[in-house]
């Protein structure tokens, strides 16, 4: 969800920056990736450059304002480790970063932790499927899936397309809850 809620804050508010610029950590050769396309988006040469010597040289383009009447805008997808403030362009835009580690920046004044659905929330997002949903079996899915939006989303798109809300509980139910679970109590594939 840390994803898509980025994507759709960049979305809505796409008018408001001269461009936006998406760059996933997942791993070394994507982010690589990433800032070798955005330094080509820029019109940095970036042949026989080092990763450190380009990302150094993107910053400082960024610095320079792209736009005098328009910030930019970075979206950090999934941010693992912490980031140095020295290291980051210091003025020309802004910085959006997704993590499920709160320390991978300083400032904890800075962060906004994004909390499930409340029960209403959950119930008006399944109700679209389909109005006449039982309560009980609502409230059943929300406290199986502990209101996290990704996995009522899911559960909202296989009830709308290949079963109903009483089959998707009873494999749902069927799945062991993970002893060690850090982000969801069930697996997504069921």
């Amino acid at each position: 969800g840390k994803t898509e809620l980025a994507l759709a804050f960049a979305n809505k508010n796409k008018n408001l920056f001269s461009f936006i610029w998406f760059i996933p950590f997942g791993t070394r050769g994507v982010y690589e990736n990433s800032y070798r396309e955005l330094a080509d988006a820029l019109n940095i040469p970036h042949q026989n450059k080092s990763i450190s010597d380009l990302v150094k040289e993107v910053h400082e383009r960024l610095e320079n304002r792209l736009d005098a009447n328009k910030p930019w805008l970075l979206i950090f997808d999934n941010v693992c480790e912490m980031q140095n403030n020295n290291r980051l362009p210091q003025n020309g835009g802004c910085i959006l970063m997704t993590t499920v580690n709160p320390d991978i920046w300083f400032n904890q004044n800075h962060h906004m932790k994004i909390p499930g659905f409340s029960y209403k929330d959950a119930a008006m997002h399944l109700k679209q499927i389909k109005n006449s949903m039982p309560y009980n079996e609502v409230t059943e899915l929300i406290d199986e899936l502990n209101g996290h939006p990704i996995l009522i989303d899911a559960a909202k798109r296989s009830i709308g397309s290949y079963e109903n809300i009483e089959e998707y509980l009873s494999q749902i139910r069927a799945v062991p809850k993970m002893k060690q679970a850090t982000r969801y109590p069930k697996t997504m594939g069921p």
